[in-house]
């Protein structure tokens, strides 16, 4: 009830009991407990709290189950739980490009997605187009994800949208960065063997020519000619150490 009082958004006073009563539950049930008595209550004959349940899952994003792993340092591929994966979704051309640019830009604004996608159209049928192809890309993601209730890995709003990250999403360039700076650290800290061994590790990530699926969007080249610096940077690196 503590929750369901708090579902709306509101004032702060509102939205700080919302989180209170969030916190609650999910110390009571335990999290994928919470979510799936949520569901329940959704699907139920019980109209007021059915609608309440539906508003906080439109709210609350839910942790997907399994993991899923992005790369694009080399042709683009999607596997789950290190399964890999090829969804109808994936095929789409637009799909792939608008992960692919969220990728490189994890806080990508709906206007210059716009602008990098459908630069021949104006800004109302380039929104238009843009709610189809986030739409399939949800879909791509989290397939489980009920209609309706909030997405976990991708999430928008009006101005925004965010490509998530979290334990639940690897995506090769981010990995191989991290790599990277650790590589790094390691090595002025004196610690070349785990340099080498951190450095192994993000040469492997490369499996040829990163974010192909970018080739014909304008206004990202700066971006790839980092990516691809980096990656014909690690040769180098490996034998400095």
């Amino acid at each position: 009830r503590l929750v369901f009082r708090a579902a709306r958004p509101g004032t702060n006073a509102h939205n700080d009991l919302y989180l209170a009563g969030k916190r609650r539950v999910v110390e009571h049930f335990g999290h994928s407990s919470f979510y799936e008595r949520l569901r329940h209550v959704a699907a139920g004959n019980l109209a007021r709290l059915a609608r309440e349940a539906g508003a906080l899952l439109a709210r609350l994003p839910v942790e997907p189950a399994e993991r899923i792993e992005i790369a694009v340092l080399g042709p683009l591929e999607l596997r789950r739980d290190d399964r890999r994966t090829d969804p109808p979704e994936l095929r789409r051309a637009r799909v792939r490009e608008l992960l692919s640019v969220l990728v490189v830009e994890p806080n990508l604004r709906r206007d210059r997605a716009v602008a990098l996608l459908w630069p021949e159209l104006d800004a109302e049928a380039g929104g238009r187009n843009l709610r189809v192809t986030l739409a399939h890309l949800r879909r791509l993601l989290e397939p489980e994800r009920s209609s309706g209730e909030a997405g976990f890995h991708l999430r928008a709003d009006s101005a925004t949208i965010r490509l998530f990250p979290s334990p639940k999403l690897v995506v090769d360039l981010w990995e191989l960065r991290r790599l990277v700076t650790d590589a790094s650290r390691a090595r002025h800290e004196g610690d070349t063997a785990g340099a080498i061994e951190l450095l192994d590790k993000g040469t492997s990530q490369w499996r040829g020519a990163p974010l192909t699926d970018l080739d014909r969007i304008s206004g990202l080249e700066p971006a790839i000619e980092e990516i691809r610096l980096l990656l014909e940077g690690l040769p180098v690196r490996l034998l400095t150490l």
